[in-house]
């Protein structure tokens, strides 16, 4: 793509040559080229603007010189003209669709090089939050309508051109090329011209302040950014230098720069999104829990997302929603990138992209405080696919963390009720820790082990869980021959027969009856819980 020669260039700058309404129209009235009413103080929508049928929000204005205007290219990026950067630090600010003023802070701008490695007039800034869906402000699509550098579909095109102090006017694409100037390293520029003799009363010329500013072509009724305004220069007669009979504007051609854009929103999980973004196909691979799920104790759900086509899928968001009284712990994977969620919120994370046919891990650590069935759904989409949404279901059971939730000590050790029996005993032995007795909470059976001995006959019974081995419960019997510190020790050879009785749904009755060993001893069920 060659130079083109452009005579008496002049770059926008904040000095210059001003007039009262930014962008020259062919026949300017405030009414149809002003996107606000009341601009700055008080600004409003206007309507009966030229381009009021396209949602602008995006564009917003910088408050320390409301000339400058800067248009949203993700929820959390906005792009610009390189030689009129605003600052980290600066204010950004933009009208809702619901009219409320909403400010934002730079935090970064960086220049997006050329072909040649060099700045080019076209930057991208960061702002210091995303944009969410409840400020009602929009961001735009790139204009994407061919590849290899092949831009003869853009030419020929209606443009919605916007200036400094909220102007706007049209044009038609003419050419897409190479420009460079004084104050500009080579940039690749689309342009429209101005005739000064004829034309429609909307045709626009830049002028100073205008740099920066969106250049829009609408696609499928929705404005797709083209280009950010960067210069202007004008035409004169062949036999009159100082007679102009036409200017042309020139615009950073977004499109050309579009993999320099993405190398700077990766970092913060976004792409540049396709006004045209073809399709893909996205499929959750889910691992469920393989392990007995405690209520009180953290799980994992891991999960990969696949794109099983050959396009990539950009800007992929998954979304996880949970009964409420799931407790969010942690999410576990790169490089997605987090929203902010509390315990009790449904996360929601973004990707840049997945390229074609690999797939990306993604894994929640969650905890359930109770007993349950629970349910839960995930939801992804992408820019090249629409949301799908999977359910799924998750049994939890009861433990002695959910268990004894209610007592002032939940120790294991504890004893609320006083009556000298720890929590872990009412725990694996069926009692109420909440209500002093030494029967079971069904109350009719002892709740601590019996030793019987008739007429040598040695026997010893424990109440056990059903359940204890989902519980991680374990019951054992051991002996000593003295009551001294550390003398008790396994007895589970003295047992000659062993027996279960029901007792209800969740308990039963173990009975062993022992052999004697000719000397004295002392028996007792160790119980040990190893969630």
């Amino acid at each position: 793509m060659s130079l083109r020669t452009i005579t008496h260039l002049i770059i926008y700058s904040s000095i210059g040559l001003l007039s009262s309404h930014a962008l020259v129209l062919r026949t300017f009235d405030a009414t149809r080229h002003l996107r606000f009413l009341n601009f700055p103080d008080n600004p409003t929508h206007n309507t009966q603007f030229l381009h009021s049928s396209h949602d602008l929000t995006g564009v917003g204005w910088f408050i320390g010189n409301t000339q400058r205007q800067l248009t949203m290219v993700s929820p959390l990026h906005y792009v610009g003209a390189n030689h009129v950067k605003i600052g980290v630090g600066s204010t950004i600010r933009f009208l809702s669709a619901d009219g409320v003023l909403r400010d934002y802070t730079v935090t970064e701008e960086t220049t997006i090089p050329n072909d040649a490695g060099a700045a080019s007039d076209l930057f991208i800034g960061t702002l210091d939050r995303a944009i969410t869906e409840g400020d009602n402000i929009r961001y735009y699509p790139y204009l994407n309508l061919s590849a290899n550098n092949n831009y003869r579909a853009y030419l020929n095109q209606p443009l919605i051109i916007l200036g400094r102090t909220v102007t706007g006017g049209s044009g038609i694409s003419d050419k897409v090329t190479l420009v460079s100037s004084e104050t500009t390293e080579p940039t690749i520029n689309i342009t429209s011209n101005y005739t000064v003799a004829s034309g429609n009363n909307d045709d626009s010329y830049y002028q100073a302040g205008d740099s920066g500013s969106p250049v829009f072509i609408s696609h499928a009724g929705n404005p797709a950014i083209v280009g950010t305004n960067s210069l202007v220069g004008s035409n004169t007669a062949d036999d009159d230098d100082t007679e102009v009979v036409s200017f042309t504007n020139f615009a950073n051609f977004i499109p050309h720069y579009v993999v320099d854009l993405n190398a700077v929103m990766i970092a913060d999980g976004y792409h540049m999104t396709k006004a045209i973004p073809g399709s893909t196909n996205l499929l959750l691979n889910h691992t469920p829990p393989t392990t007995i799920l405690r209520a009180g104790h953290s799980f994992n759900l891991h999960m990969a997302l696949q794109n099983t086509q050959a396009t990539v899928a950009e800007n992929i968001r998954l979304t996880s929603s949970f009964e409420e009284n799931t407790e969010i712990n942690a999410i576990s994977a790169s490089p997605w990138f987090d929203q902010p969620f509390t315990e009790s919120s449904t996360p929601s994370s973004r990707r840049a992209f997945i390229d074609s046919r690999t797939e990306s891990d993604y894994s929640i650590t969650l905890t359930i405080p109770q007993e349950g069935s629970y349910s839960y759904s995930i939801t992804h989409s992408s820019d090249q696919s629409p949301p799908v949404i999977q359910n799924f279901n998750v049994n939890v059971i009861e433990s002695f963390i959910s268990w004894s939730a209610g007592l002032l000590d939940q120790t294991s050790s504890g004893d609320d009720d006083l009556d000298g029996i720890s929590n872990l005993l009412e725990y694996a032995f069926g009692g109420n820790p909440q209500v002093s007795s030494l029967l079971t909470e069904e109350g009719s059976t002892l709740l601590l082990p019996q030793f019987s001995n008739n007429n040598s006959n040695q026997s010893i019974s424990y109440i056990r869980r059903k359940d204890h081995v989902q519980r991680a419960l374990s019951y054992s019997l051991t002996s000593s021959t003295d009551l001294s510190p550390g003398s008790f020790s396994d007895a589970s050879t003295l047992i000659s027969a062993s027996s279960i009785t029901s007792i209800n749904d969740e308990l039963e009755q173990i009975t062993y009856s022992l052999t004697s060993s000719g000397t004295e001893r002392f028996y007792r069920i160790e119980v040990s819980l190893d969630e």
